[in-house]
């Protein structure tokens, strides 16, 4: 399975972090299954591609792709709430491009 997230928006407007991709089939078994599952629970490629926009002004808006067993689905929010069983998914994918941003800077 492959996720690709991008995070842009927020406080600054037209501030975009850098994508992060999740390739599962490089990790470990353990760390593969909770990507699996986040996306499972998430309902990923049951849920519209589209989550409309919600009335905050400096939300986030969120790109998720998920490629899995020859399907491929993109969900987009558009600065709105996230819906509750995607939350666990953005947000794992969000402490995931923290991290790697702050390898990148350590390095």
């Amino acid at each position: 399975m492959r996720i690709h997230f991008e995070q842009s928006g927020g406080f600054v407007a037209g501030v975009k972090r850098p994508p992060v991709t999740i390739d599962t089939g490089n990790l470990p078994p353990d760390e593969a299954k909770t990507w699996h599952d986040l996306v499972t629970a998430a309902d990923f490629f049951n849920t519209s591609a589209t989550i409309p926009a919600g009335t905050a002004r400096d939300a986030f808006s969120y790109q998720v792709t998920v490629e899995s067993e020859g399907k491929q689905h993109t969900i987009q929010t558009q600065g709105g709430p996230v819906p509750s069983r995607l939350a666990p998914l953005i947000e794992r994918l969000r402490q995931s491009g923290l991290l790697s941003k702050k390898r990148d800077v350590q390095d």
